[in-house]
């Protein structure tokens, strides 16, 4: 007999693949196994230190000489009380000194003076250029900003290891460099769904003015986050 067109054989459908379960991998202990536990790395065997400018402090203590002595030859003495010193500009906190009169009246040198000596400053120093804040607000003296004569390398391992740095207890944290007194700078990402500090982030400052700044700044944030 002829079978009909509904009775011809279809072939059977093929069985679905089971699905692969991936082994999680569990941080911390929690009674797992030791292969499971994870350890920081030890910021020494890792990250490069940064590299000083001045180690010995010598630069430092001519450039001190030199702005007391150009100061007291233009009859402005001052005296520097506070260095502040950053990777690529030195401040010099100068406070002026007392100068005595014909009558015997002994009278402070005028900031307007010390500020009108930059130029002076400038080429006694050997510096491209100089920048007087007069008055440094807060302060009593006035700031000498003086460029370096070799900026410092600043390393990613330099930040992480300042006492400011280890006080942060977000893990959303990154490390971004120096500010020019030399303090830490970092920043705490908002969009990170595990941050729940309110912790202030210090002054950064990412602009690219080298061809490596960009490099560096995609990379510091998720290398100091996992601390």
């Amino acid at each position: 007999m002829r079978q009909g067109r509904g009775s011809r054989g279809k072939p059977a459908p093929e069985p679905a693949e089971a699905p692969t379960i991936v082994t999680p991998v569990f941080l911390g202990g929690n009674g797992r196994s030791p292969q499971h536990n994870w350890k920081l790395p030890v910021l020494e065997e890792i990250l490069e230190p940064g590299t000083d400018m001045d180690p010995s402090g010598a630069i430092i203590r001519e450039q001190v000489e030199i702005i007391e002595h150009t100061l007291e030859s233009f009859g402005a003495p001052a005296t520097v009380v506070e260095i502040n010193q950053g990777p690529t500009i030195t401040q010099f906190g100068v406070e002026p000194s007392f100068l005595t009169m014909r009558n015997g009246k002994r009278t402070k040198v005028k900031v307007g003076k010390i500020a009108g000596l930059a130029d002076d400053l400038t080429l006694a120093l050997h510096a491209q250029s100089i920048r007087i804040q007069a008055p440094v607000p807060g302060k009593g003296y006035v700031g000498i900003e003086v460029p370096n004569p070799a900026k410092a390398l600043v390393s990613l391992r330099d930040v992480m290891e300042t006492a400011a740095f280890g006080k942060l207890k977000s893990p959303c944290a990154s490390a971004w460099g120096k500010t020019w007194p030399g303090s830490p700078s970092w920043l705490i990402w908002p969009a990170c769904p595990t941050c729940s500090s309110r912790e202030p982030p210090a002054p950064v400052n990412p602009s690219a003015s080298t061809p490596s700044s960009p490099a560096c700044c995609c990379s510091t944030p998720p290398t100091s986050s996992k601390w």
